[in-house]
């Protein structure tokens, strides 16, 4: 998975392919380098970035999407965990959702994988933690929520990845 952050504080590259210019090179070179799908993502998830209204996050991933979608591109993935911009994403032309926060962020999420027929990669996340937790007693709660969800909402096994 090739990683396009179209973002300005991005902690990964710095912002270096928030013009659409900059984000179709990097797309290339992905592509070129052996990537078999593009994440695109229009929201820093960095530690203490702040959190960016949807019509802006739309305005920074729409037209990355639908200048890279295609018969005969590299499937897009949106990296969101707004329920609106997975839909909208879709629309454009992407495959798969990657919610950061595993559909646990906006409750509409599921069901907007299930009805646009995306896949959807579940991240674990618990935002801040305390140290006093069993990692694995937590992710396998975390996950069989996600798996509640997903059931619930008709979102079939085989679309989910982990």
């Amino acid at each position: 998975m090739g990683i396009l952050n179209v973002t300005p504080d991005s902690f990964s590259d710095g912002g270096a392919h928030d013009t659409l210019f900059a984000a179709q090179a990097h797309a290339r070179q992905m592509a070129e380098d052996g990537a078999d799908i593009l994440d695109i993502g229009g929201e820093s998830t960095r530690p203490g970035g702040d959190p960016v209204s949807l019509e802006d996050e739309w305005a920074r991933v729409r037209e990355p999407i639908t200048r890279l979608a295609g018969p005969d591109a590299l499937p897009l993935s949106i990296d969101t965990y707004k329920t609106e911009i997975a839909r909208r994403a879709a629309e454009a032309g992407a495959v798969l959702v990657n919610d950061v926060w595993g559909m646990t962020k906006d409750e509409g999420m599921a069901d907007a994988v299930a009805e646009t027929e995306s896949l959807v990669c579940i991240t674990y996340n618990r935002g801040k933690t305390d140290g006093d937790i069993d990692l694995r007693e937590d992710m396998a709660e975390f996950f069989g929520r996600a798996f509640d969800m997903a059931d619930r909402a008709g979102i079939p096994r085989t679309h989910i990845l982990l």
